[in-house]
């Protein structure tokens, strides 16, 4: 078991699957093909490894990640056999907006800003950024201004700084829709109570938080964003970002999340069940 600093990204699951090869599905063939597209949103049902895969993403394009752990996490697998040039060359912001699914549009407001600020304030110290709370603080373009109230403002100010310094940011949002579902989809009072408000209007996080990357991107202060979720919103529109393309219908990358039939057979096949003989060949046939 590897030290939990070498996996900055939540729960060292990464190691732990790793340890039970035979049941591993090697997905980091994909990043190759993944990395065909800059601005990019990939949908999939609840348990089908979103998470997993925007921390497989994070630490493989994270500057921070040393050989020595690239080596522990990523020996074996096949982008180890075969890195792109993009491996380790980023500043990597990861953001979950799942932590913002509960309670009532203003609890849900505050947590996604709490979560927006912590995640912002931990990536200034971990890459060296100077930040301060004092918007008249004499002018630096690599200052990190923390807004308490304003959390997109918080990370329009990152992204200024780092290219500012000259690095690239890669921003993974997991769980983007997740906010917007728990207000539509998970109660049946949803035209009270502001929940459809939240979601539709401008002022709305989730709208604000596109246009917040429309105006990144266009100024070229993101390099690359990966946003997962359960369902596509409407993310592209006049005050949204329009640069996201959908590739979870995409043949090269579509089986990244998930399992192929053939995967499905090779883990039956070494599962401990009983069943021999002909019973057992149906069984796996089946």
């Amino acid at each position: 078991m590897i030290d939990e600093s070498f996996f900055p990204y939540g729960q060292a699951n990464f190691e732990s699957i790793r340890r039970e090869k035979q049941f591993f599905v090697d997905n980091t063939k994909y990043i190759r093909e993944f990395e065909k597209t800059p601005f990019q949103c990939f949908t999939r049902p609840p348990r089908w490894g979103k998470s997993l895969l925007t921390q497989i993403l994070a630490t493989y394009y994270d500057k921070a990640t040393t050989s020595e752990q690239y080596g522990t996490l990523f020996g074996g697998l096949d982008i180890h056999k075969n890195p792109t040039e993009l491996r380790g060359h980023f500043q990597v912001l990861n953001l979950d907006f799942s932590v913002a699914a509960t309670g009532s549009v203003e609890d849900m407001n505050a947590l996604l800003t709490k979560h927006i600020n912590d995640k912002c304030l931990a990536f200034g110290f971990k890459y060296g950024y100077n930040i301060s709370t004092d918007m008249i603080e004499a002018a630096d373009p690599e200052l990190i201004y923390y807004d308490e109230n304003d959390g997109m403002h918080t990370l329009r100010t990152l992204a200024q700084a780092v290219h500012a310094r000259g690095e690239e940011l890669y921003l993974i949002v997991d769980e983007y829709d997740r906010y917007a579902n728990v207000c539509l989809l998970d109660r049946e009072d949803v035209d009270s109570d502001g929940y459809k408000k939240a979601v539709i209007d401008t002022d709305g996080p989730i709208k604000r938080f596109f246009s917040t990357l429309k105006f990144l991107e266009a100024d070229g202060y993101i390099s690359r964003l990966f946003v997962t979720g359960l369902l596509r919103l409407a993310i592209s529109d006049p005050y949204a970002s329009n640069n996201i393309q959908l590739t979870s219908a995409n043949r090269d990358v579509g089986a990244a999340l998930g399992f192929t039939s053939k995967e499905v057979v090779r883990a039956v096949r070494e599962l401990e069940l009983g069943a021999a003989g002909e019973e057992r060949q149906r069984f796996e046939e089946q």
